[in-house]
């Protein structure tokens, strides 16, 4: 009887090897192996390229790859024979290994880079992301549409997990540092999940449910101690490739007999990577709704769940939600918009729908903060906290830019707000910049605001130690704010920053969060200096001018608050778990029912917003007449002129037309009125005077041709004399004579923070020098006090020089 069965399992042995072909991937090649002609094929050949993960569909006559080479990067797809190859997701980080479900033709990958599952349908339309939680460098996955589940494993996290084909229910099936699959097979006569495992070159398998764990194969003496890295399964036959020797190998599983057979030697120059046969039996056809050809009346993307179960999504990117029908896309009407910090996402769901299954992406940037929206152009603009920028993209992520950078001397924004009818976005600004040349730290804490349309920056609040949360109520015409400074407060001011008025300044500890429903405003406390006994969300009736705790106990370290119809989102991370976040959700009048719309990785910002709305002009600001700008005021104030921070213009007498500094003036002491000296082509933002030789010199600033020169002129012979001594300087200011009348020294200011200098010069303009750069922002004035030079910046510090 024992001489029967071994004779049995060599013949089925041999059968097995005897049939079929294998593809493998050698790096920069896909080749074709067929083992009964003993016959290699490349199919596809890139130089200098990196193919790991391959897959096929046998129905579909369809060969799927990942590269994973600079430049190259995305998942591609050809014909069998290796021919009609496209791309078909390009936007990756590192995918080493893809899957496929040949029932309803959609194609899965691990992006260890990106740290994501991620599923589109097979000419890369419908893409989204199904898992990015707790994941730090997914790599092998498989997926298996016949049982349903989809498998990963976590190199870093050391864990191999399990999810339906939606990336629902998920679990850990396996967690251990001992194993570190390359590559995951499926039987479906033993219904096992097996892999070839780096960490000591076997094949191991379990069950479905991670049970039974075993090692099916030691590979050291099989392979002669060549690492295994691609695995196959064909019925109780192994089929491995190798690297070093770049073979592969056959041998039986789910028996103790070491029956082994090199299949073929010497395919690739030094590594071998994924390997899959064409075997029919590997994949065994079956029915789903979402493999019909209208995918289930799913318009984008058809996702199995359980059974014969499914539900539809949209595509993750542009700018579309699934509809109340369950199956069509559209533009939403109103979007929870929210950042995550963890994952580096911007994106919203539709509040269209009770049900926060799927979010759509907007964007990505380093470390994003707080958001806003500006629904007359469908932009989302968002803060970034590592990258000190503030970046804008459309609803539909067709592109992203920079809007404000440390250029325009932005650091960390916690807070942003748009304006919609005067297009202008408000946001927190706090910095502390490196030691400059005396060694000295400076930094600024203020609101400011950018006029989209201009471009041109208001500083409006000076006098805040933390600002953090802001909201615009743009029907009462007042801009709420939350400084979590020394001494925690919630306050309001008009839009241009005027009547400040504390509102709440007991009971506080960080007050991070602010917005506005209906009239009542909503603050959220993270309590992160303990000084309250909870985290908090306090609610203010401005009509009442009384406060309320909602007493919500759930909260673990909240960030920020947002409020739609009644309902209340909360951004929420995990004491306990420096990654771990939630967005979570309870109604006003059921605050004990707190439900999680998300697991997330640091969720922070989060804004409700109408996603279109047509432009509408203030009639208030329109009968102004301001010159350049103007802030609307609550009601029973007149609206206010500005002039733009940062510039030489002033704000006239008649408080609504702004005047250039483009001329030199001259009065008697004892009556101010002006004589016209000289009238120059620029800003003219410094003066000097050398009385015992009755010259002037100044700066001019021009905005032409982003230049500026330094003049002098004898104030006794007249414009005649006028002179340019110095040229093509960056942005010149201050200017300043030695009292020798000698020597002259002024300031410029390049692009960027820190690109202040400060120069001098022969007062006829030769030996000119540079004396001192970067450590400053905008040095406005210099004074001469003995040897040495003192230096006002315009961030409110002042430095000295010592002059030889």
């Amino acid at each position: 009887m024992e001489i029967l069965v071994l004779l049995v399992i060599i013949i089925g042995f041999s059968d097995v090897q005897g049939d079929n072909e294998v593809y493998v991937t050698t790096g920069d090649q896909i080749k074709k192996f067929n083992k009964d002609k003993v016959k290699t094929t490349v199919i596809y050949k890139q130089p200098q390229r990196k193919i790991i993960g391959l897959v096929a569909d046998l129905d579909g006559r369809f060969l799927f790859w990942s590269d994973v080479s600079s430049g190259h990067s995305g998942i591609y797809r050809s014909d069998l024979d290796g021919r009609n190859v496209t791309t078909i997701v390009r936007d990756v980080g590192k995918v080493q290994s893809i899957s496929a479900d040949w029932v309803s033709n959609h194609i899965y990958w691990t992006d260890s880079q990106r740290k994501t599952v991620e599923i589109a349908n097979y000419d890369g339309s419908g893409r989204r992301i199904l898992v990015s939680t707790d994941l730090q460098q997914p790599q092998a996955v498989i997926v298996d549409p016949l049982f349903g589940f989809i498998f990963w494993f976590d190199q870093k996290l050391n864990k191999i997990e399990r999810s339906l084909l939606d990336g629902s229910h998920r679990r850990i099936i396996v967690k251990s540092r001992k194993h570190h699959p390359n590559q995951f097979a499926i039987s479906h006569a033993f219904r096992q999940l097996y892999w070839t495992d780096a960490k000591d070159n076997s094949i191991y398998s379990c069950d479905l449910s991670g049970k039974k764990l075993r090692k099916q194969r030691d590979l050291k003496s099989v392979t002669s101690g060549n690492p295994a890295y691609g695995l196959t399964v064909i019925g109780n036959t192994a089929l491995v490739s190798t690297g070093g020797d770049t073979a592969i190998y056959a041998m039986l599983i789910e028996t103790s007999l070491p029956f082994w057979y090199k299949e073929a030697t010497n395919l690739g120059h030094r590594d071998l990577y994924s390997i899959v046969s064409p075997d029919v039996s590997t994949q065994p056809m079956n029915y789903h709704p979402c493999s019909s050809l209208d995918k289930g009346g799913c318009a984008e993307l058809c996702l199995p769940t359980e059974g014969t179960s499914y539900r539809c999504a949209c595509s993750m990117y542009g700018g579309k939600a699934i509809a109340k029908d369950g199956k069509t896309c559209q533009v939403p009407d109103e979007i929870l918009l929210f950042a995550q910090q963890g994952t580096g996402e911007i994106a919203f769901f539709s509040t269209d729908r009770e049900s926060y299954t799927d979010y759509t992406l907007v964007a990505t940037s380093t470390q994003p903060a707080a958001v806003a929206y500006d629904p007359v152009s469908m932009m989302v603009y968002w803060s970034d906290l590592k990258d000190k920028c503030v970046y804008r993209a459309p609803l539909n992520g067709s592109y992203r830019e920079v809007v404000l950078s440390t250029i325009d001397g932005v650091g960390a924004v916690h807070g942003l707000a748009f304006e919609w009818q005067a297009r202008r976005l408000y946001f927190t600004n706090v910095w502390q910049s490196a030691p400059s040349f005396d060694g000295s730290v400076f930094s600024w804490h203020k609101i400011e605001m950018l006029d989209i349309n201009t471009g041109q920056l208001q500083v409006i609040k000076r006098d805040v130690d933390k600002p953090r949360g802001l909201a615009l109520d743009l029907t009462a015409g007042y801009l709420y704010y939350t400084d979590s400074g020394l001494t925690p407060k919630v306050l309001r001011c008009h839009l241009d920053g005027s009547q400040p008025q504390v509102l709440l300044d007991t009971g506080l500890s960080d007050p991070c969060g602010v917005t506005i429903w209906g009239h009542k405003v909503y603050v959220v406390d993270s309590n992160s200096d303990n000084e309250t006994t909870y985290p908090s969300i306090q609610e203010y009736d401005p009509l009442q001018s009384t406060w309320r705790d909602l007493g919500i106990q759930a909260l673990e370290y909240p960030q920020s608050i947002a409020v739609h119809m009644g309902k209340v989102f909360v951004s929420d991370w995990s004491s306990g778990n420096s990654d771990k976040g939630f967005i979570t959700s309870f109604y006003l009048n059921h605050t004990a029912n707190v439900d999680t719309v998300i697991e997330g990785n640091k969720p922070s910002g989060l804004l409700v917003a109408s996603v279109k709305l047509n432009s509408n002009q203030d009639l208030n600001c329109l009968e102004a007449n301001c010159s350049h700008g103007c802030i609307r005021s609550p009601v029973d104030f007149p609206p206010r002129c500005y002039c733009p921070s940062g510039t030489a213009f002033v704000r006239a007498s008649d408080n609504k037309t702004c005047t250039s500094k483009k001329a030199v003036f001259s009065s008697p002491l004892n009556e101010i009125q002006p004589t016209l000296v000289y009238q120059e082509t620029g800003q003219v933002d410094g003066i000097a005077v050398s009385s015992d030789r009755h010259r002037i010199y100044w700066t001019v600033d021009s905005s032409e041709n982003d230049t500026g020169h330094i003049a002098k002129l004898n104030v006794m012979r007249g414009a005649s004399t006028y002179d340019i001594i110095l040229s093509n300087l960056n942005h010149p200011r201050a200017i300043i004579l030695h009292p020798n009348d000698r020597w002259m020294y002024w300031t410029e200011h390049r692009e960027g923070f820190g690109g202040a200098e400060i120069h001098s010069a022969k007062t006829n303009g030769h030996r000119s020098k540079m004396l001192k750069s970067g450590g400053m922002h905008w040095p406005n004035s210099l004074v001469i006090q003995g040897d040495e030079m003192y230096i006002a910046d315009s961030i409110g510090k002042i430095f000295v020089m010592e002059l030889d």
